[in-house]
This record gives C-alpha cells, structure tokens and sequence, in this order.
C-alpha cells in the first residue's frame, strides 16, 4: 500500500464465519486500509459443512453489491460480461501451481493448459482452446441450453459441480428463480 498499489484482502465465506461478514469487511477497510472481497467457498466434497444457505449468500452479496460498495457491482456486471458466464476460469483466469503446471482455476488440479518451465504464458494463452479437457470443462451443460440465463451461468461453478455432483458439465441451479442465490461469484 505504501508503494501505491491497490490491496485486497480475500476471504472465503463458509459457515464459519458467515455471520461475521461485516466485521470482516470492516476490519479490513479500517485496520487494514484494504479492500475487501468476498468469496463463496467451493465445497470440497458432497454435502461438505462448510457450505452456507443458497439465502446467506444471497444476503451477503446483496448488501456488499447493492449497500455497501455499489460502484463495485458495476465491476462485477462488467466482469459477467466480459467472461461470459460465472466461470472465469481458462477465460482470463488462470493459476500457476508450485511445479509450474497451469490450470484454469485455483480450485482445479486435473486440467493442465501447459507449464510455464516449457512455454511462455502468452503461448499458453493463444494455444488453451486446443485443450480438450478445457473445451468440456467450459461447455454449458445440456440441460442449460434453453434457459436465458445460459450466458451469464453456463452452468454455475464448474469445481463446485465436480465435487458436489461427480463431474463438471452439469447444472447445479435449481432453476432460473434461484440465479441470484445460487450464481457462484466473488465481490
């Protein structure tokens, strides 16, 4: 922060420490003088505990968005429109493991795009729709083909779908009603 740079401080929300989200986000713009973001946690496994209410995330989302920081919902609607779904991963997001191996998202350990000991970034970048598994892996999910939300869900959190249902090409909204509680995000 000295050196001018904008600082964020990321915190996961599980069930935990749901109900301590606004002192959190005090905490870090006040004690910290950083900015605070907000992540649903991606269950680990099926019916993990640290999973909180579809209605707790909606709550939270709407007082951070819609409350407390509304210039920062424009930067969420543009981030939707830019990925073109709630999946950033492969898109413009991508993580680089400790042996150098990159993955489309931080959540994911089976789909190598490349490793950066071999290849720049760049090329792993131009050359990442070649990849198979990355093509399935952002593929809308069948059944989501006719809702008109298909474009700004795809689906929903592809990691999240694997460990909750066995594999990533499936739908894991209810229905078009339950998009806002259920749209996985981070603010």
């Amino acid at each position: 922060m000295k050196a001018g740079l904008e600082t964020y401080a990321f915190t996961t929300v599980h069930s935990h420490n749901f109900d301590h989200y606004r002192e959190i986000n005090r905490f870090v713009k006040k004690e910290l003088g950083a900015h605070s973001l907000f992540y649903q946690y991606i269950p680990q496994m099926k019916d993990d505990p640290l999973m909180i209410p579809p209605n707790n995330w909606h709550e939270l989302k709407k007082w951070v968005l819609l409350e407390e920081n509304i210039s920062h919902m424009n930067f969420v609607r543009d981030f939707f429109m830019l990925s073109g779904n709630a999946c950033s991963g492969g898109n413009f997001v991508f993580t680089v493991k400790v042996d150098g191996s990159v993955q489309p998202c931080p959540f994911i350990n089976n789909i190598a795009l490349g490793n950066i000991k071999n290849n720049s970034i760049w090329w792993i970048f131009r050359k990442r729709f070649r990849n198979k598994d990355l093509v399935e892996f952002k593929s809308t999910p069948p059944e989501c083909t006719d809702c008109a939300l298909e474009s700004v869900c795809g689906g929903g959190c592809k990691v999240g779908n694997d460990k909750q249902f066995g594999h990533y090409n499936c739908r894991d909204m209810k229905g078009k009603d339950k998009i806002m509680e259920d749209i996985p995000t981070f603010f």
